[in-house]
């Protein structure tokens, strides 16, 4: 995720970086990885998070919010 053109999923907003963050999946489930960016990536988060088909997860990259949804 970022604003570089090489982005599989390219946001265009000035606060994000060229190569942002990722989504990794991993034998646990799903991560969101940081690549050090300028203004950051944040997940509102309680103790434990699970995404289904019936919840959602927000997060923030730069000023950009992002909704996931399990289908």
């Amino acid at each position: 995720m970022g604003r570089g053109h090489d982005s599989d999923l390219r946001i265009n907003d000035i606060s994000v970086s060229r190569k942002h963050a990722s989504l990794e999946y991993r034998e646990d489930g799903f991560y969101i990885v940081d690549y050090q960016s300028k203004f950051g990536t944040l997940v509102l988060k309680s103790d434990c998070v699970t995404i289904s088909s019936h919840s959602h997860q927000t997060v923030q990259i730069g000023r950009t919010y992002i909704t996931t949804k399990m289908k």
